[in-house]
């Protein structure tokens, strides 16, 4: 139940961004260096975000049962 829990509240909030993304539009580059820095920032969140969530399914959990 966590998983889907975690995963319904990645996508709102990736479709949230995206929306404001389309919200604010183009609107005007400030500078020329600054072009692809947005589009760099979103693959890195992207990677990190995808790679967290293979690393977290993949590693085995430990079980803290009470042993009497």
């Amino acid at each position: 139940m966590n998983q889907s829990v975690t995963l319904a509240m990645a996508l709102i909030f990736g479709a949230s961004e995206v929306s404001l993304a389309i919200a604010k539009g183009r609107g005007r580059q400030d500078a020329a260096s600054d072009a692809g820095s947005l589009r760099l920032i979103w693959i890195i969140v992207a990677v990190s975000l995808t790679v967290a969530f293979l690393v977290a399914g993949s590693s085995p959990r430990a079980d803290f049962a009470m042993s009497s």
